[in-house]
């Protein structure tokens, strides 16, 4: 995410509650067991494991894959991948050796789950933007949009919050904000 200010800032200072560490399950494993345990997330965001171009023979990145989605179906094996809930973040990304490496944070206390008690926690400030996704490809580059979707309910806007270091101003981590139903986003 880049740090350019345009869009609705609230400016509001949170407390994020934090935890991480490895996992010996696979990446998909890891994000299926967690979604079986906290089935409210409304919105993934997955980078595919680069593929081979069968002319060029070149590793690229995969076309067309539906990076934003509202359900974890990979269609490529995944990289890495974010859930978003209400108040919340899981990022995980696959590890060369096996298993995975995750880290969740939370705007609420983290519960003492199968994860184990946060590790971590630190004031930051929240900035909010409304942001344009390429789901939206007709409207914004002349290409029709995969099978006329118009991206899982979500259409073309989506808020970003980002969570910045106070005083620095520099990114900690970021989120998807739930859509704000009756009404357009801010």
């Amino acid at each position: 995410m880049s740090n350019h200010d345009q869009g609705n800032h609230n400016q509001l200072s949170v407390t994020l509650y934090q935890r991480w560490g490895r996992s010996k399950q696979t990446l998909d494993e890891f994000v299926l067991e967690y979604l079986n345990r906290h089935p409210e997330a409304y919105q993934f965001w997955a980078e595919p494991r680069p593929g081979r171009n069968q002319v060029t023979q070149q590793f690229e990145r995969v076309r067309d894959y539906p990076f934003l989605g509202s359900r974890f179906n990979p269609t490529h094996p995944v990289e890495e991948i974010r859930l978003f809930f209400a108040t919340k973040m899981l990022h995980v990304l696959r590890d060369e050796a096996g298993g995975c490496r995750w880290f969740e944070c939370s705007e609420d206390p983290l519960a003492d789950d199968h994860l184990g008690t946060e590790n971590s926690k630190g004031k930051f400030d929240c900035h909010d933007h409304a942001m344009y996704t390429l789901q939206d490809r007709a409207r914004f580059f002349g290409k029709p949009n995969p099978d006329g979707a118009v991206g899982d309910g979500y259409g073309d806007r989506v808020t970003i919050r980002e969570y910045r270091y106070p005083g620095t101003g520099k990114t900690f981590t970021w989120r998807i904000m739930p859509k704000v139903t009756g009404g357009d986003q801010s």
